[in-house]
């Protein structure tokens, strides 16, 4: 149960926070995938959950543990292909309570951005590859059931996985996100274990400055 409000909460925080740009202004504008909009800014938060990364996504239910993490994300479009936008995004991360340091990705992303409802709840879904640097080896990711002996790394790889829903036309939107690391069952340093951390935040879009042509 309480995996099950821990994704009730997220949801409902995700579309309140993109329900505030409602009274920005009255007139609808292209969806922020569209061309004047591919740079953004984000905030979120998080808390990690002791399930593994398919259980999560599988079952939409999450154990809880006393470690959270505040993010901060810049994230620009290189490129278009139809309704599936491909970006970059950086993130920088501080984890508190049952860790305490930071962490530095870099994730190549791919944006769906056209739903059947985006007239009423623009939509959109992301998953995200790419590499996670922390400050010190996290406490948390080693799995003691596997080996007892095993640690974690600070470079592992990072996934991503995020649902966006804002009013049509602004320039603001929610989300949640799963923030995941891992080694890639060995892949990287020997590491088997990880860490998902389950978050909500909100995001800023920015339109491209455009050069005006000098008047005639």
């Amino acid at each position: 149960m309480q995996g099950v409000r821990l994704g009730g909460y997220a949801v409902v925080l995700a579309l309140a926070a993109g329900s505030v740009a409602v009274g920005a202004g009255q007139d609808v504008a292209p969806s922020p995938g569209s061309a004047d909009r591919p740079s953004y800014v984000g905030f979120y938060v998080g808390q990690s959950a002791q399930n593994r990364l398919v259980h999560i996504v599988s079952r939409w239910s999450a154990s809880r543990q006393e470690s959270y993490l505040v993010g901060l994300v810049y994230g620009t479009r290189v490129a278009r292909w139809g309704a599936l936008d491909w970006e970059v995004e950086g993130q920088l991360a501080r984890h508190t309570g049952m860790q305490r340091h930071g962490e530095v990705n870099g994730v190549l992303v791919a944006r769906w951005t056209r739903f059947p409802w985006d007239r009423w709840l623009d939509t959109r879904a992301a998953f995200g590859e790419g590499l996670s640097w922390a400050t010190q080896e996290p406490r948390i990711e080693p799995r003691g059931d596997k080996d007892d002996d095993e640690d974690s790394a600070q470079l592992l790889n990072y996934l991503l996985l995020e649902i966006e829903g804002k009013p049509p036309g602004r320039d603001w939107s929610g989300f949640v996100r799963i923030h995941h690391r891992s080694g890639v069952f060995g892949l990287f340093s020997g590491v088997r274990g990880g860490s998902n951390f389950v978050g909500a935040g909100v995001r800023r879009y920015f339109r491209p400055c455009r050069a005006q042509k000098p008047p005639v």
